[in-house]
C-alpha cells in the first residue's frame, strides 16, 4: 500500500519507466502556475497529469490556479488528468481533464473517475486510455 503523495509519485515514475515512457516531473509553480506535476510521453501520445493522494478518504486540495491551467488546456485540445491514489480504497482514482470543475466532494470524484488498482495504471498509460480527454 502506498503511504503518501511521495510515494504515490514514486509508484507513478516506476511505472512509466517500465512502460518506456519518456516523462518530467514539474515541481516549479515558477515555470507556470498551476502546471500539474507530470508531463508524459509514450507511444507517440503525450499528456500532463496532476498527480493527488488521499490517505484520509478526504478530497485532495486544487488550487484554482491548477483547475485554470487544466481548463484552459483542456479548451486547448490538451490531454490532462488528475489521478488521485485513494489510500482507503487501495485504488487510483482517474478524472479527465474535462471535468475538473465538476469535483465538488470525494463523493463526486468517485462518480466521475475511473477506479483502476495501482497495477492497472500502467495499462492505461500503455493504452492510452489516458487520452480521452
Amino acid at each position: 500500500m502506498i503511504n503518501d503523495e511521495k510515494g504515490f509519485r514514486r509508484t507513478v515514475c516506476r511505472i512509466l519507466d517500465s512502460a518506456g515512457a519518456h516523462y518530467s516531473m514539474v515541481e516549479s509553480p515558477e515555470t507556470s502556475p498551476g502546471i500539474p506535476d507530470l508531463n508524459w510521453c509514450l507511444n507517440g501520445r503525450e499528456g500532463w497529469s496532476e498527480l493527488k493522494y488521499s490517505g484520509n478518504g478526504h478530497l485532495p486540495h486544487m488550487r484554482p490556479l491548477q483547475i485554470q491551467w487544466i481548463r484552459r488546456r483542456v479548451a486547448a485540445g490538451g490531454n490532462v488528468s488528475v489521478i488521485t491514489y485513494h489510500r482507503p480504497m487501495n485504488m487510483v482514482l482517474v478524472l479527465p481533464g474535462r471535468d475538473i470543475e465538476s469535483i465538488k466532494s470525494m463523493v463526486h470524484l468517485v462518480e466521475l473517475s475511473g477506479h483502476i488498482t495501482v497495477e492497472e495504471l500502467g495499462k492505461l498509460f500503455l493504452n492510452n486510455s489516458l487520452m480521452e480527454h
